[in-house]
């Protein structure tokens, strides 16, 4: 059976594509003429972690995608998978993220639609030392909430609140560390559940274009139990000095059934 999907509520899209317009202005004017743009580009795109790295004021960058999500029998491809970066400090950065367009399958799970937007920022708590091949992590803090504007089939109840705290490492000048930890709420039952994930990775710059990553995340739920854990990966290229391809993919380790997933992006820096 098809479930009937239902339009973004107009009010909270509305303001989104408001403060979107805005963020775009702000850091349009914030972009000082003769300032050349920092290299490489930082993206938090496409790891499962997030990074330490802010957005530098003045240069907005844009992260896209998609994603083909496959488990036990059900299928899940999400495009757009967008989110704006907009610097407004040194240490911090606003996040604007909008929804992507699902297609689930097969029947009876067939639905199609928007998912829901969101918004948050991305502080640094602590910065990393300036020389390599120490053991003093970089430390961020990322807040976020889940704005209730998507289909019927893909719609939170209530705007939902998420947090990570965010630790890096620069072993070398091409090898880096990066730990997760992750809280959020969920819809369940007319009501809210407390979920929790832990991620580390390792990444390399293999060349000044070209990049990967290695990670091993798992997910809690309020069973209290942790999930089987995924393990995952990706690679980057630089195609131009302002944008960057990207591919990543990511398999569940043990567990009934098949769990795993790929997608493809880009990361655009204005």
């Amino acid at each position: 059976m098809t479930t009937r999907a239902r339009t973004p509520a107009p009010g909270l899209a509305a303001a989104l594509a408001a403060a979107l317009a805005a963020t775009l202005a702000l850091g349009a004017c914030a972009h000082p003429a003769a300032q050349v743009a920092p290299a490489p580009i930082a993206s938090d795109r496409p790891s499962y972690s997030t990074g330490t790295a802010i957005t530098p004021v003045g240069f907005p960058l844009l992260e896209a995608g998609l994603t083909y999500y496959r488990a036990d029998g059900v299928n899940l491809l999400a495009v757009g998978e967008a989110t704006l970066r907009v610097g407004v400090a040194p240490r911090a950065e606003l996040r604007l993220t909008a929804p992507s367009y699902n297609m689930l399958r097969p029947d009876p799970f067939r639905a199609d639609g928007l998912g829901d937007a969101g918004a948050g920022v991305k502080v640094t708590l602590k910065e990393g030392p300036a020389e390599t091949g120490t053991f003093e992590p970089g430390l961020a803090l990322l807040a976020g909430v889940s704005l209730p504007t998507g289909s019927q089939a893909f719609r939170s109840d209530r705007a939902l609140p998420s947090a990570s705290l965010i630790a890096g490492w620069s072993l070398t000048d091409r090898v880096g560390l990066t730990a997760n930890l992750i809280w959020a709420q969920a819809s369940s039952g007319g009501g809210t559940v407390d979920t929790y994930a832990a991620v580390g990775g390792v990444s390399f710059s293999h060349t000044d274009k070209f990049g990967s990553f290695y990670e091993v995340f798992s997910t809690r739920g309020p069973s209290g139990d942790w999930d089987d854990p995924y393990l995952t990966g990706g690679v980057t290229y630089l195609l131009a000095p302002r944008f960057q391809l990207d591919a990543h993919w990511g398999f569940r380790t043990s567990g009934p059934g098949d769990a795993y997933y790929a997608g493809t992006g880009f990361s655009r820096r204005f």
